[in-house]
């Protein structure tokens, strides 16, 4: 995406943006047994205004690859004021794991597109690095820099290491006031904010690219790596539109739809689900929708056809008794 990126600005709560990453985060971090917390210190503003899709984007990328690498321990998430000047403030945000670490010699070339900490990396962990490189040039779009410490230092013990890494972004952003409702901005299309979206994907480089083209139109998207995740999060949350890959393990697509329609049956409720998978043949589709999807969405996903499956499916957001013929 060289060359295209572009901020959009709002006035946002900082503290539930941080939050909302872990929360989206917080089923895969508790299913390998791993701590996941955050801190904002006192001082950091309430109200901020900046393009917070992109620092969500940021956030998640590091703190996603920080819940891949680590097998055990915790991910903590941290934000501080470094300087102020008039009503700006320079934050620093750290996202500290107990992971595996990043080599001394490696620590300059993981934000290049690609590059991992060594070539056995991708055989165990999966994934190619792209997000990395991705946060990077994010940051730098929102007039910061990202860098990375490991092993890093305990900032509770002077001079003290600790195994992991620590990946650190600043950034300048203005403080804000709280907006007035009707100071909010207009939008020709259904409130996008208002959409909240549950991605299940097991495919990494799929899952990225699908929570960039989601953030980019503001949505709320909750991740889930499987079909048993996304059942998980669909009981606990409420969900305008479902995005369902086919093929996943431990509970498929398919599997997972006819237990999210056998759920809302006795309720009288109707999610939208929209399958995604590269198989795209007539049967295919058939198949999908036998299972209880609305309709199929071929991979490789195209930006377009995405947004307006969205849009067909939730210019009225689903509610109880609005089921789908």
């Amino acid at each position: 995406e060289a060359g295209k990126l572009n901020l959009n600005i709002g006035v946002f709560k900082l503290r539930k943006c941080v939050a909302g990453v872990l929360e989206t985060l917080a089923f895969s971090a508790r299913d390998k047994g791993l701590e996941i917390s955050c801190h904002a210190a006192p001082d950091v503003p309430e109200f901020v205004s900046a393009d917070a899709g992109r620092l969500r984007q940021i956030l998640l990328n590091l703190a996603g690859n920080a819940v891949k690498f680590t097998p055990a321990g915790f991910i903590h998430v941290s934000v501080a004021v470094a300087s102020r000047q008039g009503s700006a403030a320079k934050l620093h945000f750290v996202v500290r794991d107990s992971g595996i670490g990043v080599p001394r010699a490696k620590q300059r070339t993981i934000f290049a597109p690609f590059e991992q900490a060594d070539s056995s990396t991708s055989s165990n962990y999966g994934g190619t690095g792209l997000g990395l490189a991705i946060s990077s040039k994010l940051v730098a779009l929102m007039g910061g820099e990202l860098w990375v410490e490991s092993p890093w230092r305990d900032p509770e013990i002077p001079g003290a290491l600790r195994s992991g890494s620590a990946f650190h972004f600043e950034m300048t952003l203005q403080r804000a006031e709280e907006p007035a409702r009707h100071d909010l901005p207009s939008s020709e299309e259904p409130p996008p904010r208002a959409l909240r979206v549950l991605l299940a994907e097991d495919n990494a480089t799929n899952r990225r690219l699908a929570l960039r083209l989601l953030e980019r139109k503001g949505y709320t998207v909750l991740v889930a790596e499987d079909g048993r995740q996304a059942l998980e999060l669909l009981e606990r949350n409420t969900i305008d539109l479902i995005l369902m890959d086919v093929q996943m393990p431990n509970l498929d697509g398919l599997e997972a739809t006819r237990a999210i329609r056998a759920r809302e049956l006795p309720r009288g409720v109707h999610t939208p689900i929209i399958a995604m998978t590269a198989y795209a043949m007539d049967q295919d589709r058939a198949r999908c929708l036998a299972a209880g999807m609305d309709e199929h969405l071929p991979k490789p996903i195209r930006p377009d056809d995405l947004y307006r499956m969205i849009r067909r499916f939730t210019a009225v957001p689903a509610r109880k008794g609005s089921g789908h013929g």
